[in-house]
């Protein structure tokens, strides 16, 4: 909403659901001009005195699929009509269908001339749509999920928090971390099948928070996809030079000369393994997926075969004692904190919802069914490898291949090292993936240039995978990444917490009498959790540290509950006027996340308390990487911003849109 609609008091005397106006997000100008610039292909520009940085995103421009076919589209209309209690409107694509024209007499709340505007362009908009085809299924998604996980995870960090921190406890340092990004995860499965779109958090936030938070959220997920995808890269290329030495016979001296002796630290592996991966995502979607699948498939037999062959190998003895003494609890909570970064990448499942089938159900299955997976893989590979050698004899850069050898058997050895090379670059495809699909959802917002949303005939986000392709090849060519991955780590935790708090502000709403109350409480939860992260890490040890935690402990557990019993939930997901019904009569397909807010805070505090663990150069680092991000939305984002400036266009949604318009 403008702050010069604000300043009408239309919201004056109620929740942030009360006002129409507010719940379409459309700038206040359109109360005083003709409504044709919401819909036309040509928009003529709106004259508006600043843009609003915290505009929400209404819920029907982002949902890019309502229904799976026509009888629940059918009851998916029927329910948002009676959800507004407005009389039953034709669709406008049967209108188009049978010539009708749409004007006053199909509704006392329409304008005839909204209704011939809408009538004109849905016959632009139905000929010539620009979507991504539905082309994913189940399988597809937890492939992708998988795939995009399960990197180093198993094949480094099982081995280094057994040999550094938890000793045989590493398997409870990965259940830890499981229930960690559980937290998230069921946050994340909610909003996906809620809001089946491309963009994963930036759509959510959009949708909850304002638009600038969600530009900000964008930015965190770069660093996931582009930037953590190169650093993958590189340490592949590091890691096929290793292997070449230690197992296929090469010379030192010759892969120093040829691979690693290049000048301003050219890594030539690192560039070939991303070029292949933009090669891959060139050729189309269905040959990327086809990739995908054989590579997630391929590394999950690896890691049978590694779990199957270790257990013939293990030795109970090597389990004693189970939490070493010098380690003790802490080193299980300081592996958990290592091993929650394992499981960084599930989230990725979000960002294709745009090609998923069935998005509603699948997404939710898939993330889900991606974090159970992981899980259980972590904890088996962790346990067969702690009981294969003693922790303290446990390699901390080549668990596996390095326990095999120990044991003897250095065929599998040979086979495990091999495999895990051959296997590990589906993270950067998988990454890589993402990322046009951001930037997509980002172009049709009009925050970055609509180049990136343009597809070709083919179905292919082009313009957007070479451009993202080339970047990453550039980074992990020639960045060093042994002081950014902290960086990275903070931006995903970031967009982690920004999901959680958008959850809660989707699923509930201030009192009627306390507008923005909620908003508030979130501000102020964060603000504790902050505050007793911080003394928990680096305070914890004096009597005055462990007596602070506890009054913050307290106050942010009264904030929680006061966000529970003070806050009712919304008639609607996201609000009064949004498209999916009552909350209390959706269709059972949908996933809804138990225990809310509690759950979404308790992840919140659990992802701040990683974040404040991490360097304090990467989180100033961080920081600056923010502020260039805030700088270009205010020189570019925010003066193209679709609802900041001419509202939003939805393919094929223009009934759900009529009846958004006829509220004001």
């Amino acid at each position: 909403m403008q702050p010069d609609a604000a300043a009408d008091g239309s919201q004056k005397n109620g929740s942030r659901h009360d006002d129409p106006m507010a719940m379409c997000s459309l700038p206040s100008s359109y109360q005083h001009q003709n409504s044709r610039n919401l819909f036309s292909s040509s928009p003529e520009p709106a004259t508006i005195a600043r843009s609003n940085p915290f505009l929400r995103k209404p819920i029907w421009a982002l949902d890019d699929v309502a229904c799976d076919d026509e009888t629940d589209r059918t009851a998916s209309v029927a329910s948002h009509s009676t959800a507004t209690h407005l009389p039953s409107l034709p669709s406008v694509s049967d209108l188009v269908r049978t010539g009708e024209r749409l004007d006053g007499d199909a509704s006392p709340f329409l304008p005839s001339r909204v209704g011939q505007d809408l009538h004109a362009d849905s016959k632009r908009q139905w000929s010539s749509r620009e979507t991504l085809e539905r082309h994913l299924s189940l399988f597809d998604l937890v492939s992708l999920g998988i795939g995009g996980t399960i990197g180093s995870g198993i094949f480094v960090l099982s081995g280094l928090v057994a040999n550094q921190y938890a000793g045989p406890a590493v398997t409870l340092s990965w259940a830890l971390a499981g229930v960690a990004a559980t937290l998230s995860g069921v946050c994340y499965a909610e909003l996906a099948g809620q809001i089946p779109t491309a963009g994963s958090s930036y759509a959510y936030v959009y949708a909850a928070i304002g638009e600038l938070p969600a530009f900000v959220a964008a930015a965190g997920l770069t660093l996931e996809y582009v930037i953590s995808g190169a650093a993958v890269a590189r340490s592949w290329g590091d890691k096929f030079g290793d292997w070449l030495v230690l197992d296929a016979g090469m010379s030192e001296e010759w892969v120093e000369q040829y691979m690693r002796g290049w000048p301003a630290g050219f890594n030539p592996m690192a560039a070939a393994v991303s070029m292949a991966s933009l090669a891959v995502l060139i050729m189309g979607v269905r040959e990327s997926r086809t990739v995908t699948n054989f590579f997630t498939v391929a590394k999950l037999m690896l890691i049978f075969f590694m779990i199957a062959g270790g257990m013939t190998l293990m030795k109970a003895s090597n389990f004693s004692p189970y939490i070493p003494p010098q380690y003790g609890i802490m080193g299980v909570a300081r592996g958990t904190t290592s091993c929650f970064f394992g499981y960084i990448g599930f989230d990725e499942i979000c960002c294709m919802a745009g090609e998923a089938k069935n998005p509603r159900k699948n997404l939710p299955r898939a993330i889900l069914l991606t974090l159970g997976c992981v899980t259980l893989l972590y904890i088996l590979a962790s346990a067969v490898l702690c009981g294969m050698l003693p922790y303290q004899n446990i390699s901390t850069t080549s668990g596996f291949p390095d326990a095999f050898a120990q044991n003897g058997a250095v065929l599998s050895s040979q086979l495990t090292s091999f495999g895990e090379v051959f296997t590990l670059p589906i993270v950067v495809l998988v990454s890589l993936m993402a990322q046009p699909r951001l930037m997509y959802a980002l172009a049709k917002d009009g925050l970055v240039p609509k180049f990136f949303a343009k597809i070709d005939a083919s179905g292919n986000l082009m313009n957007g995978t070479v451009i993202s392709g080339l970047l990453m090849v550039f980074i992990a060519s020639f960045v060093p990444f042994n002081k950014l991955d902290d960086m990275i780590s903070a931006g995903i935790l970031i967009c982690f917490s920004l999901t959680n708090a958008s959850l809660v502000l989707m699923r509930l709403s201030s009192p009627t009498d306390k507008p923005y109350f909620l908003e508030k409480q979130i501000g102020l939860f964060g603000i504790f959790s902050f505050l007793l992260a911080y003394i928990i890490v680096h305070c914890a040890a004096s009597a005055f540290g462990k007596g602070l935690a506890i009054v913050l402990c307290l106050f942010m557990t009264l904030t929680c509950l006061s966000i529970k019993y003070t806050c009712p939930e919304s008639m609607n997901f996201g609000g009064q006027y949004s498209s999916f019904g009552p909350a209390g009569h959706r269709e059972p397909a949908f996933f809804r996340a138990p225990f809310v807010p509690i759950l979404p805070c308790t992840a919140i505090f659990l992802n701040i308390y990683l974040l404040v663990r991490l360097e304090l150069d990467a989180i100033m680092v961080l920081f600056l990487y923010f502020l260039a991000t805030i700088s270009f939305y205010f020189m570019y984002g925010a003066k193209h911003s679709s609802g900041n400036n001419c509202g939003w266009k939805i393919d094929g949604k223009y009934s759900q849109v009529v009846r958004e318009i006829s509220l004001l």
